[in-house]
């Protein structure tokens, strides 16, 4: 990947170019890299998400069983005690 006969960097942004410059060519040479990568950034994407989702979902439930035991009234929109 990386050519022996550059100098070494000198510093972290001369580093971080050379490992850009590696990468860019490596997945021009192979596009199935490239979709795996794409592939892998949606579905970290879709998980975060997901986990988000999952938790407003969790907090407006605690909120609705804390409104019940401190008040013991069925929470608004609901038929049945949780």
């Amino acid at each position: 990947m990386s050519d022996s006969h550059r100098p070494e960097p000198q510093s972290t942004v001369q580093a971080a170019g050379r490992v850009a410059t590696d990468v860019v060519s490596g997945l021009s040479t192979q596009p199935l890299l490239l979709a795996i990568i794409v592939l892998n950034i949606i579905g970290i994407a879709a998980a975060i998400w997901f986990l988000s989702r999952m938790l407003d979902h969790s907090s407006t439930r605690h909120a609705q069983l804390m409104a019940y035991c401190l008040t013991g009234k069925v929470p608004i929109g609901q038929s049945t005690v949780p």
